[in-house]
């Protein structure tokens, strides 16, 4: 449903948030405004091929780049052992969860990177 929403709304420069069980549609702006605090369990994801800074590095370099601190964006990650907090816009989570499954799924042998 994210990416039929994504891909409807594209066209119509618009962007959508999800809370309390509201789907509200809206301007991209209003959207990331509105930043969220996640906490993600990476522990399938760390072994002795892949560190924490293996992750930070997957996700800040290709999950909207231009929004984490680093780049002058608002975007941040924290990792305690096991999880990584990230304070980002609910598209950047959405992302963030595509880009934590596509690792798992190459970490398995199973998936093709996308370009």
């Amino acid at each position: 449903m994210q990416q039929a929403l994504d891909q409807a709304l594209k066209p119509l420069k618009l962007d959508y948030i999800a809370r309390h069980e509201v789907l509200f549609i809206t301007t991209p702006e209003k959207v990331n405004a509105l930043p969220e605090t996640h906490i993600y369990d990476v522990q399938k994801l760390l072994g002795p091929n892949v560190e924490p800074s293996v992750i930070t590095e997957e996700i800040t370099t290709k999950v909207l780049p231009k929004t984490w601190s680093q780049n002058g964006g608002q975007g941040t990650t924290a990792y305690v052992p096991g999880y990584f907090i990230v304070y980002q816009t609910p598209r950047a989570h959405r992302k963030i969860l595509e880009r934590f499954k596509t690792l798992r799924q190459r970490l398995d042998g199973n998936a093709v990177e996308k370009p």
